[in-house]
């Protein structure tokens, strides 16, 4: 538990410090998006604010980071309408020829085992793997809940990419 909180730290210090080209400084419609915006403008982490989305009526905040095992890694979070819950979502963390899904979804099912924050899964659309995390939030802690979020996943997300890269295009 003590080397997963010091690797989140150090993560956390690793995005602050090398960030993302991104944008910042948008007002969001939701408090729960522009209480996370707000709480990463003043810990000088970027994103770019892209709205609510129509047809789920969540409001997107996209980030860009790197790590020890991932040159890039972008998370998309999502904050719901109701002001509880943002969901996180990693698309694309590798794509991978159709005719190994089965050896992928042996993969994906052993990180879930593995790692109990991050849900992995195959998406056959377009034949890539996807890590995606929810957490509930409350009101005046929805900055600090949802980067404490947005870390352990970037976090696991680049330890499970080991395992994953050898199927990788």
């Amino acid at each position: 538990m003590k080397k997963l909180i010091a690797l989140t730290l150090a993560l956390v210090m690793v995005f602050a410090l090398a960030g993302s080209p991104l944008a910042s400084a948008a007002t969001a419609q939701y408090s729960s998006t522009q209480e996370f915006m707000d709480y990463c403008d003043r810990q000088g982490i970027k994103y770019t604010y892209n709205g609510i989305n129509e047809s789920t009526h969540r409001e997107q905040v996209r980030t860009s980071w790197s790590g020890n095992n991932m040159s890039s890694l972008t998370v998309n979070l999502f904050f719901d309408q109701d002001l509880e819950t943002v969901r996180l979502y990693a698309w694309n963390i590798i794509d991978y020829n159709s005719y190994n899904y089965s050896t992928m979804l042996e993969v994906v099912n052993n990180l879930n085992a593995q790692y109990f924050w991050v849900k992995f899964y195959c998406d056959t659309s377009d034949n890539s793997v996807t890590g995606e995390m929810s957490i509930p939030l409350r009101a005046g802690v929805c900055g600090p809940l949802a980067l404490d979020a947005l870390s352990a996943c970037v976090s696991i997300i680049d330890q499970a990419y080991p395992q994953l890269q050898p199927y990788a295009k």
